[in-house]
C-alpha cells in the first residue's frame, strides 16, 4: 500500500514518514467479493477501512429494501467513527464490487494515537472539522 493513499484519510494526512510507516505496519489487507457484507448495523465498531480497489456501499437495512447512504470508491475510507466513540456500527457496509481493503483494528488505532502526538492531533482536528461542517450545513 502506498503511503500517499494512507495520507488521503483526513485522520492520517500530513503525518511524518515514520508515523506513516508505523501506521502502515499495523494495517492488514483484506478482500471482499461483490455483494459480501463487510459489517452490519449494530456490529461492534472494531475496524477502520481504507479502500485500495473497488467500491463499498454504506446502507441502512430497510423492511423491503436497503437505503444507500454512500458509495465509497478507491482511496476512500469508512468505519472511523466507531473507533473514536466505541459505539456499535450505525449502518451496514457491503462490497459494491470485488474490492481490496486495508483494515486497522481499534486496538492498533488506540496504540498509534497514544504513541504518536501527530496522529492524535490529526484525529482531533478532523473531528472538529466535521463538527464545523455539520454546524455550517444547518444554517
Amino acid at each position: 500500500m502506498s503511503s500517499l493513499l494512507l495520507n488521503k484519510i483526513p485522520f492520517f494526512a500530513d503525518l511524518s514518514h515514520d508515523d506513516t510507516l508505523t501506521l502502515m505496519g499495523c494495517m492488514q489487507q483484506v478482500a471482499y467479493s461483490r455483494g459480501e457484507k463487510i459489517f452490519r448495523e449494530d456490529d461492534p465498531a472494531d475496524h477502520l477501512y481504507l479502500i485500495i480497489e473497488g467500491s463499498v456501499k454504506i446502507f441502512k437495512e430497510g423492511l423491503t429494501y436497503p437505503t444507500i447512504l454512500a458509495t465509497i470508491s478507491a482511496g476512500g475510507f469508512f468505519g472511523e467513527f466507531g473507533l473514536i466513540d466505541g459505539l456499535p456500527r450505525s449502518a451496514s457496509a457491503g462490497a459494491n464490487t470485488d474490492c481490496k481493503l486495508m483494515r486497522l483494528s481499534g486496538k492498533d488505532f488506540e496504540t498509534v494515537i497514544r504513541v504518536s502526538p501527530s496522529i492524535s492531533r490529526n484525529v482531533m482536528r478532523n473531528l472538529v472539522r466535521l463538527l464545523r461542517e455539520k454546524n455550517t450545513a444547518k444554517k
